[in-house]
Parts: structure tokens; sequence; C-alpha cells
């Protein structure tokens, strides 16, 4: 139930933060590979997020998965503490404050 709340938490924090021409979404498949949040820019998914209420969150093989279906190049676990790092090549791990703060690096 934490877990659930806290991203109903998070989306609206992320959706508020950004200003432009952007669109979100929630990714799911048949197969059941899925993302919490989908940023859009034009139409072209840029930014995947996952959020997990952890500090030591492990990567699903689905968060892989959508991230190659989806192509994105900047991927991230919203989690509620810790600092800023690497999990995997593509995916970092960092809490909702840094990310709201370098979203306009992540949008060029």
């Amino acid at each position: 139930m934490v877990g659930a709340s806290w991203e109903n938490f998070i989306i609206p924090q992320v959706k508020g933060s950004f200003h432009g021409e952007f669109d979100f979404a929630f990714y799911r498949t048949h197969e059941g590979t899925e993302a919490d949040l989908i940023i859009l820019k034009g139409g072209i998914p840029k930014v995947l997020l996952e959020i997990k209420y952890t500090n030591a969150p492990k990567i699903s093989k689905g968060m892989l998965i959508a991230i190659a279906d989806l192509g994105t190049d900047q991927n991230f676990i919203i989690i509620p503490g810790s600092d800023t790092y690497p999990v995997h090549k593509r995916i970092q791990v960092m809490k909702l404050p840094n990310f709201i703060g370098q979203i306009d690096s992540f949008m060029k």
C-alpha cells in the first residue's frame, strides 16, 4: 500500500514540474511489461520513470524491456532517499528533488 501511495505522490509532482509541450503516459504491454511514467515530447518518448519506495531498488526485466521498446535515453528509478547513482548503464537512481532540479538537462 505504501508503494502505491508513493507513486500517487510522485507522479503529480513530476508532471507539475514540466513546462512546455510534454505529454505523460503509463506504459503496459499485454505481456505485463510496464513503466510508471513516460514523458513524451512531440509524441516521442524521452524519459522513463519507475517509482519505488525503497532505498535499494532492483532493476526489473520489465523495466529493461520497456526501455528497449520505447527507446528512451533518460531512464530513472525515483526513490524516497539516497543520492543519485547509476544502477545500470542506462538507468540512474535518483530522489525526487534531484530529478526535478535536473529536468531541463534531461529534455534537451
